[in-house]
């Protein structure tokens, strides 16, 4: 982005280090940079000198972190990652950190990067040569003949493995004319049809559903090893001369470890150990600084140099060890013991090379001799959180001391035009502009994009806020559950112990799998445990009838049935008139709801418009759709009672939320009900924010709430003085009464029973109802289905969603 390069070009410590790079007057030092000040002024100086980078940084956690940003400032990032290496016998590593540094070597070799950013870990390990990485690499294009002639033999030499279907980088299959591969540089398979010798096409391909999903013309074909030997067979014989030539203590362990690695190599196999012999493949193992300078100028930065050298004596240190222990234990021998770059090996790259050091503080004591050293003086700025009345301040203070501001609003444009609109509306001279060519003096340049901080430059009157990095929202890892109540498909869902219903004899425990001889003929049998000792053997070909039990906490005494018994017929018979009757109850419910007459609102106004157009993000089109339904039904005298469906992170939420202000905005009440106590918190947190700025009285009833809060808000709602609530099913209670609702608005509804949805529906017959659900129960999907309810369903994923 010209504006942040622009923005430096008036600091003159900048324009000495360009001078300093052009006429290679390095190593030299800059002090005072922050960790956003070191990732703009590398991307400042690969734009203004139009040379690529190299980034050392202490660890991979470091590393991410500038890769994320670096995006942010328009670079082309690539991360290489350090790899566990193979040095015993027995040993079986994931080959996943290892595809990944292939892929990154490769696209070096390509000159396909503008920066790539290194844990010292990753930098100093052994890799392939350059040269043997090139040899290796073959195009293959679509109409022209294939450029080897053993296709097989070729990806084999070049580290593939072959296998029946491919699952993962590094692999490849064959089914007569079809070839099937997982180059290490690519984001998925490639399905490559040949007509005799001729590539016919070229298919990106999805490897669980098989199916082609993009056309190529042309792919390359990287090597997918860091270990590959020019000849099996001399690389055996060399290792057999090895083994013949050691002598002393733990010989004859090291010997038939070797040996044992002859033999395998003789067959055509790959050791597990291949990375212990990486010292006999390669004479001269290269490093990624060996592939830096195949780029012409590259530069090379390192961020906090006393950290990388700590790093770097931890890692020798720990290889160290792990090589001792492997040599008393005869897994190495003497001449494989090198597999990475020392200390020594760093200092002279850095200094034979040049290198610019970026540091937080000025350190004394430096190793390297510097040419020259600039202290710049910055500010690191915390992440804007959304307050308009805060920005205002901030923005004042900056524009007090004549500062040239810019403000990013985050990843769409449309929330960047409306804040630079609410700027103006204050008083402040701020200005939408999609790419602005460089920062102006006394002016805010509001703008789309996020960085993970804010930057100050005084000495350059060039202050940056940020409302967060666009890449860097935080994943969310769920741990994976199963309903306790769905049927069990496999014996591994089964553990001994658990309680399972057998669908003619009742709750039984599992006692595991048990062989039985029947009629001379062995068969598997699931052993379950009833009351007074019982026992009862089900065939596993019947364990469709047999389901985990659903019922009470784990805490407390689960009553176990006696075979034969009529206990359990009972209790069947009970569910049964109890479904009965509950059935009866819906009927007539949904029958006076649909003869009732409900609100009718009015069509959308200016602060509807207004709100709608605050929304920071781009709406898909499934949600412009589904809110356009809602609406529709709002707009109508008959109740609402619609299910909207949609995936986690796609965006129900806001569409719920658009209901939700046109509710209140014609003198309604809004009811927001969840499970949880903690999803009350985090809508309630959500809303708080999304209505910033309209006069909307907001407030949760849960736990959360001490019983004089909760008994003050009750007559809050009572009175009308509450416009929104949000809650658990506290608010299902006799005492709690609202004024006038207009909405009800039920998240996960699949984690709600049944009496209390439709109690909901007894207490406010004539009163819209929302559901939403990511995974809704086969009870509602039927009524929707059926239309007893109406349906809406988000199918599309937004723009940069990221997987939860």
């Amino acid at each position: 982005m010209s504006v942040f390069v622009k923005g430096l070009a008036g600091l003159p410590a900048f324009q000495s280090l360009c001078n300093d790079i052009r006429t290679s007057r390095l190593p030299a030092a800059i002090t005072g940079l922050g960790h956003i000040h070191k990732v703009h002024f590398i991307a400042s100086l690969c734009a203004t000198l139009n040379r690529r980078a190299v980034m050392l940084v202490a660890d991979e956690g470091e590393a991410t972190r500038v890769v994320e940003d670096a995006v942010s400032f328009g670079l082309k990032p690539l991360l290489l990652p350090a790899r566990d290496l193979s040095l015993r016998s027995m040993e079986s590593a994931s080959r996943e950190y290892e595809q990944q540094r292939l892929g990154v070597l490769a696209k070096m070799t390509a000159g396909d990067y503008d920066i790539v950013i290194a844990g010292i870990d990753a930098a100093v390990q052994f890799t392939l040569p350059p040269s043997t990485l090139t040899s290796r690499t073959f195009m293959i294009k679509t109409g022209l003949a294939l450029p080897v002639k053993n296709l097989s033999a070729a990806l084999s030499a070049a580290g593939y493995e072959r296998c029946d279907q491919v699952e993962g980088a590094g692999q490849f299959a064959v089914r007569g004319g079809i070839y099937d591969i997982f180059p290490a540089d690519c984001p998925a398979p490639v399905r490559m049809e040949l007509w005799g010798d001729t590539v016919d096409t070229l298919w990106y391909y999805d490897v669980l559903s098989q199916r082609r999903t993009e056309p190529l013309r042309e792919i390359s074909i990287s090597p997918a090893a860091e270990i590959m030997p020019d000849d099996a067979k001399d690389l055996a014989y060399r290792i057999e001369a090895l083994a013949e030539s050691l002598r002393g203590k733990n010989a004859a362990a090291a010997r038939k470890n070797l040996l044992a690695d002859c033999e395998k190599l003789g067959g055509g196999g790959r050791p597990a150990s291949y990375d212990k012999y990486i010292p006999l493949i390669y004479k001269y193992p290269a490093t990624l600084f060996d592939y830096m300078s195949l780029s012409d100028g590259a530069m090379l930065f390192v961020s906090e140099m006393t950290n990388v050298r700590e790093r770097l004596h931890t890692a020798e240190w720990q290889l160290g060890e792990d090589i001792k222990s492997l040599l008393a234990q005869g897994q190495l021998c003497r001449g494989l013991t090198e597999y990475m770059m020392d200390t020594v090996g760093l200092q002279s790259v850095l200094e034979n090379h040049g290198c610019v050091l970026l540091d937080t503080f000025a350190r004394s004591g430096q190793d390297t001799y510097l040419h020259s050293l600039y202290n710049i003086n910055t500010r690191q700025l915390p992440v804007w959180s959304g307050g308009i009345d805060l920005l205002v301040d901030d923005l004042r203070d900056l524009l007090h001391r004549s500062m040239a501001c810019i403000v990013l609003a985050g990843a769409e444009a449309k929330s960047a035009k409306t804040l630079a609109d609410d700027l103006l509306s204050r008083g402040l001279p701020a200005l939408y502009a999609p790419s602005p060519d460089a920062p102006v003096k006394n002016r805010i340049t509001v703008m789309q994009g996020g960085l993970s901080a804010g930057m100050d430059y005084p000495d350059a009157n060039l202050a940056v806020i940020t409302h967060g990095r666009i890449s860097g929202e935080r994943k969310k890892f769920r741990r994976s559950k199963r309903d306790k109540g769905v049927e069990i498909h496999s014996l591994s869902e089964l553990n001994p112990g658990d309680y399972v219903v057998h669908a003619a004899h009742g709750i039984g425990l599992y006692q595991g799998i048990h062989p039985l001889e029947v009629q001379g003929v062995v068969k598997d049998y699931i052993k379950l445990q009833y009351d007074k000792g019982d026992t009862l053997y089900v065939p596993v070909t019947q364990l469709d009838l047999v389901s985990k039990y659903i019922g009470t906490k784990d805490d407390i005494k689960i009553r176990l049935h006696r075979l034969g018994g009529q206990e359990w017929q009972k209790t069947k018979a009970r569910v049964r008139t109890a479904v009965k009757d509950i059935a009866r109850q819906l009927i007539a419910l949904y029958s006076q709801r649909m003869s009732a007459k409900g609100f009718a609102f009015e069509p959308d106004g200016e602060w509807q418009y207004d709100f709608e157009r605050r929304f920071e993000f781009e709406e898909t089109d499934d949600q412009l759709r589904c809110v356009e339904e809602i609406k529709g039904d709002m707009e109508r005298d008959v109740p609402m009672d619609r299910l909207l469906c949609g995936d986690v992170g796609f965006g129900k939420t806001e569409v719920a939320l658009r209901a939700a202000f046109k509710c209140v905005t014609q003198s309604k009440q809004c009811v927001f009900l969840v499970p949880t106590t903690i999803l009350a918190f985090q809508h309630y947190n959500t809303i708080i924010k999304r209505f910033e700025g309209f006069p909307v009285r907001i407030d949760m009833l849960s736990r959360f709430r001490t019983p004089k809060q909760q008994e003050e808000i009750i007559k809050k709602l009572r009175r009308g003085e509450i416009d929104i609530i949000v809650g658990t099913h506290r608010l299902l209670s006799k005492d709690v009464q609202l004024r006038d609702v207009g909405l009800v608005i039920v998240d996960e509804e699949q984690r709600f029973g049944v009496a209390q949805k439709e109690r909901l529906k007894e207490v406010w017959t004539n009163v819209d109802v929302l559901t939403l659900s990511a995974t809704p129960i086969p009870r509602t999907l039927n009524m929707a289905m059926s239309g007893i309810r109406d349906m809406s369903v988000i199918e599309e994923a937004p723009q940069d969603r990221h997987p939860v």
